[in-house]
């Protein structure tokens, strides 16, 4: 993590104290921020010229990393603050000028905080992870967020996988089906059905899955 980089996307031209509001307010301008799970809104103004709220903003930022906490305000648009941050980190990094890259991350609608509250319907299916013997569970590439259906519209959520069923092997060839918990960002989404995400990884033996080209 790299809080250089927060510190550009946080960045705005430059109000008041923080507000509360059980649901994503009409954010104002550029910059500002809705932290969904403690229901406060951080005003570009205040965490641009206050020490103390930016280094509040910065520890909440810190804990809520990846987990879908916070709306951010740009051109009159809410995006989910997370996705926005890593699309505008990406676009920096291609040599694209702060503004630029805000700019670019801003006409990408996938980027969209489309849904502030709402009941976890369905989980989007996960094509089957295929890998071939000794490959270390940290090695999988299990996603860490999951396309999610609400009765509102849909989000990405981050998931917490389980030790896979059978418990997986990485030495023993065969299906393993992963169960994934979701994290609600919020308490204004809920889970009651108590919908997982689900994975399939298959093992094949390092010998069967290597591809020779004899050609």
């Amino acid at each position: 993590m790299d809080l250089r980089l927060w510190k550009t996307i946080l960045s705005t031209a430059l109000a008041s104290a923080l507000t509360v509001s059980s649901a994503i307010p009409a954010l104002a301008a550029n910059g500002d921020i809705y932290d969904k799970t403690n229901k406060v809104t951080y005003a570009s103004a205040d965490y641009n010229s206050n020490t103390a709220v930016y280094n509040q903003l910065i520890n909440q930022l810190i804990m809520g990393q990846g987990l879908n906490r916070f709306t951010y305000e740009f051109n009159n648009l809410k995006f989910n603050f997370d996705q926005y941050n890593a699309e505008v980190t990406r676009l920096i990094a291609t040599n694209l000028s702060p503004i630029a890259a805000k700019t670019a991350a801003a006409a990408e609608p996938g980027l969209l905080d489309q849904v502030g509250s709402g009941t976890v319907t369905s989980v989007t299916a996960i094509t089957d992870i295929n890998v071939p013997t000794g490959t270390n569970l940290s090695a999988l590439g299990l996603p860490t967020t999951v396309n999610a259906t609400l009765s509102s519209g849909t989000t990405a959520l981050s998931v917490t996988w389980d030790a896979g069923t059978p418990a997986y092997l990485a030495t023993t060839p065969g299906t393993y089906v992963f169960s994934g918990t979701l994290t609600m960002p919020s308490s204004d989404i809920t889970n009651p059905n108590n919908v997982k995400a689900s994975v399939k990884v298959i093992v094949t033996s390092s010998a069967d899955f290597a591809v020779i080209d004899i050609s």
